[in-house]
């Protein structure tokens, strides 16, 4: 495994591959935005909320409004959007550990941005079931949902930030 990650590092540790999955990323970012602008902070709030009667709330004024669909047309790109954000994140690590000379022993953080993807799809996945039958939302499937959310944002921000401070602040060498 360690020779896999090794060989993982060496292979996605590249610019070209940084800067074309931002692109994407970007791009793909700006169009699920686009679609979903109309559900204003809802749209964070059904994500984000561990109260099945906020979910229920939200849920329930969409479908009044006519809304459900468009918050359904932004899975099109959803689905694939956490294998882009992903590529890039574990790409930017990677360029970050190199720059600073991070031991291998380190490789297995690279994973980080595959399982905030995977939590990602289970909070989609989530978002489909319920939101095709309001009768499924119950407190614990909005808690699970949440709570991958959550976790998603709060391991996607982390190696966002923790790579652009290896990656952008010079090392202090100071004896």
């Amino acid at each position: 495994m360690i020779s896999l990650l090794a060989s993982y590092r060496h292979s996605i540790a590249r610019p070209l591959i940084t800067a074309g999955s931002l692109i994407v990323y970007l791009i793909s970012q700006i169009i699920i935005l686009t679609i979903v602008a109309k559900l204003g902070h809802d749209m964070l709030g059904i994500q984000t909320t561990l109260s099945d009667e906020k979910f229920l709330a939200i849920a329930r004024t969409w479908e009044s409004s006519g809304l459900t669909d468009t918050y359904y047309l932004h899975f099109y790109l959803d689905f694939f959007h956490p294998l882009i954000y992903s590529v890039f994140l574990s790409s930017f690590m990677a360029l970050a550990f190199n720059r600073r000379s991070i031991s291998g022993a380190w490789n297995f953080m690279l994973l980080l941005p595959y399982l905030a993807a995977a939590f990602d799809l289970i909070e989609n996945g989530m978002h489909v079931y319920l939101l095709s039958d309001l009768n499924r939302v119950t407190r614990g499937a909005v808690l699970f949902s949440g709570i991958c959310t959550n976790l998603k944002w709060t391991i996607a921000l982390i190696c966002l930030f923790g790579s652009a401070a290896f990656f952008f602040t010079t090392r202090n060498n100071a004896a």
